[in-house]
């Protein structure tokens, strides 16, 4: 690991580069000549939104990207990667490949250690979508999944809403066609004719929270795991800042779905919302059941 890991960040201001110490713009460099003669390293990459002339004198060629390059006498230029490669051949693109190598740990080890700094505003920030994403709890839109599927309806209504609501919690209803439509469908000469159609009876909002249950649970496993693994970068070793730096790339995404099912849980676990299977039920008793499950979410 380098010990100045944003030695190798990225330079958009020309102006940085000038300021350098050791900086000139221009150095004559014979074409062919041995990198090992003249180039000791690369030690930084640029990006601009004006081009500006290449540190070879002889080339002159104006780039917009390129490498800071620094020299065996000490002096530092800039050079854009085509130039390099013309001028130093293979042995520049070993160097770039060493280069982006260095940089990708670079950016590897600040990314953790911005993390690490920031770990206490994470966790504060994991517990409020945990417990303040709405007026249930994540613990508490859990244990109201497990009893809607285990515990709250007996086993027939349970099996009906199975059967009757979809995936996305559409309420379609099969009801007797009038004569019109009948003959009206006689009339366009539709083949297998039914006396029944399905008619949209209700939708009960975010209804697919039920499905998704695992992936949310996995979800908070992730941020368990994940948090009490981030340290300071200066105490782990190359693979372990490598592999931390992998799960890191899922972090904001997999907290913005986290946060996503602790709210959609909340909408989904609302009386109005609930009420809506009561459709699905022709005995008052079973509506009654209904009407008190959803209740419960006042």
């Amino acid at each position: 690991m380098t010990e100045n890991p944003q030695h190798f960040n990225l330079i958009t201001d020309f102006e940085e580069i000038i300021a350098r110490p050791n900086f000139i713009e221009r150095v004559v460099i014979q074409k062919g000549e041995k990198v090992e003669g003249v180039l000791r390293d690369l030690i930084g990459y640029y990006l601009f939104k004006e081009e500006v002339k290449c540190g070879i004198s002889s080339c002159g060629t104006k780039h917009q990207k390129g490498y800071i390059a620094s020299l065996n006498d000490g002096n530092e230029i800039i050079i854009g990667h085509n130039c390099g490669k013309r001028y130093f051949g293979v042995s520049f693109d070993e160097k770039t490949t060493q280069f982006e190598h260095l940089k990708n740990n670079a950016n590897q080890y600040v990314q953790i250690k911005e993390m690490f700094e920031k770990l206490p505003t994470l966790k504060e920030n994991f517990e409020r979508i945990l417990n303040n994403s709405g007026k249930m709890t994540f613990l508490q839109i859990k244990l109201a999944i497990k009893d809607f599927r285990e515990n709250a309806l007996d086993y027939w209504m349970r099996r009906k809403i199975d059967q009757d609501v979809s995936s996305s919690g559409l309420i379609y209803i099969d009801v007797f066609k009038s004569k019109e439509e009948i003959a009206a469908e006689v009339a366009m000469k539709k083949k297998n004719i039914l006396d029944t159609k399905s008619v949209l009876m209700g939708n009960v909002v975010n209804y697919d929270v039920i499905a998704n249950w695992h992936n949310a649970e996995k979800l908070k496993d992730y941020f368990d795991r994940l948090y009490r693994e981030i340290k300071n970068p200066n105490q782990l070793q190359g693979e372990a800042i490598k592999a931390l730096a992998k799960k890191l790339r899922q972090h904001d995404q997999n907290l913005r779905e986290l946060e996503e099912f602790c709210k959609n849980g909340n909408r989904l676990f609302t009386p109005e919302n609930l009420i809506q299977l009561a459709v699905l039920f022709t005995k008052p008793n079973e509506q009654k059941i209904i009407e008190k499950y959803a209740n419960k979410f006042a």
